[in-house]
């Protein structure tokens, strides 16, 4: 089950037994609008005067993730990193993604030990040439967030699906940072939609920034070269 809304609930009453929970699932899945593909993401079973009562919620799954790629990076002093946030769209048994629209979301950092020094736009909203409007492109260093937004610019085309570059951002690391600190580069207030405005349920992938406690290793080489006189 995905990270989505709950979309139904329901509660029932069955006899008490040794499969009340099986029976109570079948039960509720049938009651809920006849649809029995989703599954139950939380059965709370109680019993009482020879009967049992349980309540279920159905989660929409996720339609996609957000990640923010590599899950795992490290910048040396005097370095710099390059993060991209990806879009990976699920295709499940069930159901087909929708195509994205727009997108918008926030990147949380550690400011006492990175500096977000740039953000760029990715390509997947215009993967298949349609232009796109970059709503937001921002880096608020005070606040340790780069906030992004995208839309497509024409609804007549819809949106688009498949996977990709959504959009990067490099860092630097913060002056006087200590080595053998780190970051978590974290997702929030993530929104993916659809071109009529609805809501894609969305997974987001966080990822962890390192300043190493050692300095890469170094390889001094000296090339030498000979030259012999040969005597016809």
């Amino acid at each position: 089950v995905g990270n989505g809304t709950p979309t139904q609930s329901l509660s029932v009453t069955v006899p008490a037994g040794t499969t009340e929970k099986l029976v109570f699932e079948k039960l509720a899945t049938s009651a809920l609008s006849g649809d029995a593909s989703p599954s139950p993401s939380t059965v709370t079973l109680s019993t009482a005067n020879d009967s049992v009562t349980g309540s279920l919620s159905i989660v929409d799954p996720a339609q996609a993730d957000l990640e923010v790629q590599p899950s795992t990076t490290s910048v040396q002093p005097n370095g710099s990193v390059t993060v991209k946030m990806v879009v990976n769209q699920n295709q499940t048994q069930t159901q087909s993604p929708q195509p994205v629209f727009g997108a918008q979301t926030s990147l949380a950092y550690n400011t006492s030990v990175l500096d977000a020094v740039n953000v760029t736009e990715g390509t997947f909203l215009s993967a298949d040439g349609v232009p796109t409007t970059v709503q937001v492109a921002e880096l608020n260093e005070t606040a340790g967030v780069v906030n992004y937004g995208e839309v497509r610019q024409t609804t007549t085309e819809g949106g688009i699906s498949g996977s990709g570059v959504l959009f990067t951002v490099t860092f630097e690391p913060a002056q006087s940072v200590s080595r053998g600190t780190q970051s978590q580069l974290t997702l929030e207030d993530v929104i993916l939609s659809t071109a009529t405005g609805e809501s894609i349920p969305i997974q987001p992938a966080n990822a962890t920034a390192t300043i190493p406690l050692n300095q890469p290793t170094s390889v001094n080489a000296t090339l030498q070269t000979a030259v012999h006189n040969v005597n016809a």
